[in-house]
């Protein structure tokens, strides 16, 4: 019996090296080579429910981000067939604009003694690009998604938000652009948020699953990077919320999106420092993610969020809220007055609600969770 899949899994011989499980993950890393003209296979590799959501459009533009240069490198012409630049222009590698001319310098380098067959591929080739339309729905242009393992990461929760019983926030991820930087026009891909813990583990799992049996990352790379931005940190209770680690995991695959190859799964939450400035960006962002759409879900009340050390400062209507208070997390050190008890923020409900004016929050003496204004009045102006 196969050492592998234990025989579960069809066409799989008995022999452990030869094991499906294997090979499949052998050859679809070698399709995402970019001189591959090789096609990702998962028929065998995942289950069904996943299998329905990667369509051979989505893989083959998973294969096209996959496969563009890192740093901002023109597509290289060099050595194409005509057949290789058609499908580059399909897969969103290179525009029409920039295939025309290459498919015609090929047609007029051809020798006087070429075949009908060869002049017609070319001919072929030139048609097709033509009537190309200008951007793929499927695949973001180049410079404007957020890499394969985000894109990964995104249909795997868009798939899941279908039920109104799972991920039910929803914003797109848009990758960071250094100051000066010019902000992209295009479509960007969209990672749904999941609002329960468990509903998290799953979207991990099935990333997991998904980029391992595609080729995009090795499941021992893949789980010691999870371990370290997203378990580690829930283990040791350096972050409380399950929300701000999944938020971490985003925010460290853009970093190794515009590192433009400086970082990699392996090493990008070592290299690239400044842990605490990230959960501080993993913190805000959940607080804006959850408030634009109408606030955080209650039904639970807060975690112990540490006010037994903590003195409540006065309430003044233009100060600001205090998140620990709100989320149930404990106080940071940059919340507290200098004597290391007293919070600067006030301990009152920071619920957006419709009818304060803009910015108009609940302020009541309450937690977020709790909160018990009129539902129809909860959410931005």
């Amino acid at each position: 019996m196969c050492g592998t899949c234990f025989g579960s899994v069809n066409g799989c011989a008995g022999t452990t090296n030869a094991c499906p499980l294997l090979t499949g993950v052998a050859a679809n890393a070698a399709a995402l080579v970019v001189s591959s003209a090789a096609v990702l296979s998962l028929v065998k590799l995942l289950p069904g429910r996943i299998l329905r959501v990667f369509s051979r459009p989505l893989l083959e533009a998973l294969v096209a981000i996959a496969q563009r240069p890192t740093g901002g490198e023109p597509y290289d012409f060099t050595g194409k067939s005509a057949f290789d630049i058609q499908k580059a222009v399909t897969t969103g590698l290179v525009t029409a604009a920039e295939a025309g001319p290459q498919l015609y310098a090929l047609l007029h380098a051809l020798p006087e003694d070429s075949t009908a067959l060869t002049i017609q591929k070319i001919q072929t080739a030139i048609e097709t690009v033509r009537a190309a339309p200008s951007s793929r729905q499927e695949i973001p242009h180049a410079g404007e998604d957020s890499g394969a393992l985000l894109y990964t990461l995104g249909k795997i929760t868009e798939a899941t938000c279908q039920s109104v019983k799972n991920f039910t926030i929803c914003l797109p991820v848009e990758p960071d652009k250094p100051d000066g930087a010019g902000k992209t026009s295009g479509r960007a891909v969209s990672v749904r948020r999941p609002t329960t813990s468990e509903q998290c583990m799953s979207a991990l799992n099935q990333w997991v699953m998904v980029c391992h049996a595609t080729g995009l990352a090795n499941v021992l790379v893949l789980t010691p990077f999870l371990d370290e931005v997203f378990y580690e940190p829930l283990r040791n209770g350096e972050v409380s919320d399950h929300r701000v680690a999944f938020e971490l995991v985003i925010l460290y695959l853009q970093m190794i999106v515009t590192s433009d190859g400086v970082y990699t799964l392996a090493d990008v939450y070592v290299k690239s420092g400044g842990v605490d400035v990230a959960r501080r960006r993993a913190e805000a962002a959940v607080v804006e993610i959850f408030r634009a759409h109408g606030g955080i879900p209650v039904g639970k009340s807060p975690k112990n969020n540490n006010l037994a050390n903590v003195t409540v400062s006065a309430f003044t209507s233009t100060g600001k809220h205090c998140l620990a208070y709100n989320l149930g997390t404990a106080h940071k050190p940059f919340a507290l007055m200098p004597d290391g008890r007293t919070c600067r923020f006030n301990h009152r409900c920071d619920q957006f609600v419709k009818d304060k004016g803009p910015d108009g929050r609940c302020d009541g003496s309450h937690p977020r969770a709790d909160c018990d204004y009129p539902s129809a009045q909860r959410g931005k102006p």
